[in-house]
């Protein structure tokens, strides 16, 4: 029993707080501080997001190379074999 009115003296007393003028401006900084954590989160965020882009556009332009490597070196080595069934007369 005495939990339940010490709780609500304690909810009283916050409710008569928030409602006076210095609580308004307490309230009011709280939403401003709580207003530049979202906007400081989401330029973050938007931030990693391109960051994300970039590193998968240097992957796929890295894969590209390595692809274009290993087809020139399949070439060069079809080619290889072709000239040398050609001078063994293996065709």
């Amino acid at each position: 029993m005495f939990g339940i009115v010490v709780g609500a003296a304690i909810g009283a007393f916050a409710q008569r707080f928030y409602s006076s003028p210095k609580g308004k401006k307490m309230k009011h900084k709280a939403c401003c501080k709580l207003n530049k954590m979202r906007d400081k989160a989401e330029e973050v965020l938007y931030s990693v997001k391109e960051k994300a882009e970039d590193i998968g556009s240097e992957v796929a332009d890295k894969t590209e190379e390595v692809a274009d490597k290993v087809a020139n070196k399949a070439e060069q080595l079809a080619d290889n074999a072709s000239s040398f069934a050609h001078r063994n007369k293996f065709h």
